[in-house]
């Protein structure tokens, strides 16, 4: 059994708080896909709009629990990106 907060409260069936945490703070939005095989044997994601979205609302949540933190880190980001590119 795991964390109730990290399986249920900030997460969903199918994406723990974790991931939904990092893909957050990787600046990306949480997808879900499904995955399936074709006729030839190959694995095939198929995009799932209904746990994307139950885990993009819970993304959102996260964010709105401490907006300020995440604030910072895309701002420390932009920073960072305009550095490497050279530009002021």
């Amino acid at each position: 059994m795991g964390n109730v907060k990290a399986d249920s409260t900030y997460g969903t069936k199918r994406a723990s708080a974790y991931r939904i945490i990092e893909d957050t703070l990787n600046l990306r939005d949480t997808r879900i896909f499904d995955y399936v095989y074709d006729e030839h044997g190959n694995k095939k994601a198929v995009f799932n709009a209904k746990e994307t979205t139950a885990a993009q609302a819970k993304q959102e949540a996260i964010k709105q629990a401490d907006p300020h933190a995440f604030v910072l880190i895309t701002n420390t980001s932009e920073v960072i990106g305009k550095g490497f590119r050279g530009g002021n």
